[in-house]
């Protein structure tokens, strides 16, 4: 009973603050929106029993994906001129074909499922991930870390130069 509970709250929170993210005038808004569907993504992680992936999900989206996003919109000004339009012309053209893309791929998935599917335990592939990921692929991660900081360090000098003149 908790469960279901549990479930249809954090499922009302990411269907109406996927509605919010596309809605909302504001970017930062939306972004810090984004931060809260991010959220509570981990929390159905978390309630899936998925642990690792919750943890995964805060730490490389809503700790990196997140912050970077809401520093790239704080650090551009062009964000706030009013000649930009914020609204897209084609809102039923562009509902209908998300609502047909949506049915396309869930029709296919619930057809696949089994009905009665006990859970699995992936100890032994989390073990294999992580040892993966602190072994052959450490480089790979280094380097995007460095990649991100320098394209923030750009943001700023390219913000400091608008700035000055």
């Amino acid at each position: 009973m908790i469960n279901s509970i549990t479930f249809s709250i954090l499922a009302i929170i990411l269907i109406a603050s996927a509605v919010l993210i596309v809605i909302k005038k504001n970017i930062f808004h939306a972004s810090l929106i984004l931060m809260l569907f991010l959220f509570t993504m981990a929390g159905m992680y978390i309630h899936l029993k998925a642990e690792l992936a919750a943890t995964l999900q805060v730490l490389a989206y809503v700790g990196g994906v997140t912050t970077f996003i809401l520093f790239v919109v704080m650090l551009t000004n062009r964000l706030t001129d009013k000649s930009i339009d914020r609204f897209n012309k084609q809102r039923l053209l562009s509902l209908g074909t998300i609502i047909c893309l949506f049915l396309s791929f869930l029709i296919p998935i619930c057809l696949s499922l089994p009905l009665n599917q006990h859970p699995v335990n992936f100890n032994e592939e989390i073990m294999d991930a992580g040892r993966l990921m602190l072994g052959n692929y450490i480089l790979s991660f280094e380097l995007i870390s460095i990649i991100l900081t320098v394209s923030i360090i750009g943001a700023i000098i390219l913000v400091k130069k608008e700035e000055s003149q």
